[in-house]
């Protein structure tokens, strides 16, 4: 996942597509993106099959995904500090306790 650019697997930013296709993709919208590789009906077909799939899950693309996901990224970064902090904490009691056992 990119939480940069919100690579999220939520129904907004899941296209089924080849990984080829993912790479060019990048962080062009899905309906840019696609005016690119088809046109016409072809595309007016794709879009619509698309929104329709989109609007049937009740998803909102202009949700705010990007705030949630960097509020989640930094509390885990908070827990993942805290456990460093309290196993290292550990292995310093653990030295400690082995070398005041050895006389040291």
């Amino acid at each position: 996942m990119n939480k940069t650019a919100l690579g999220l697997h939520a129904w907004g930013n899941v296209v089924a597509c080849c990984q080829g296709c993912n790479n060019e993709k990048q962080q062009t919208d899905w309906s840019d993106f696609l005016k690119k590789k088809v046109e016409g009906e072809v595309f007016d077909s794709q879009r619509d099959r698309i929104e329709q799939f989109v609007a049937s899950k009740n998803y909102d693309p202009n949700l705010n995904l990007h705030e949630y996901a960097d509020n989640l990224y930094e509390d885990i970064g908070a827990v993942a500090m805290t456990l460093i902090n309290l196993r290292y904490k550990q292995a310093e009691d653990g030295i400690k306790l082995l070398l005041e056992s050895k006389g040291r």
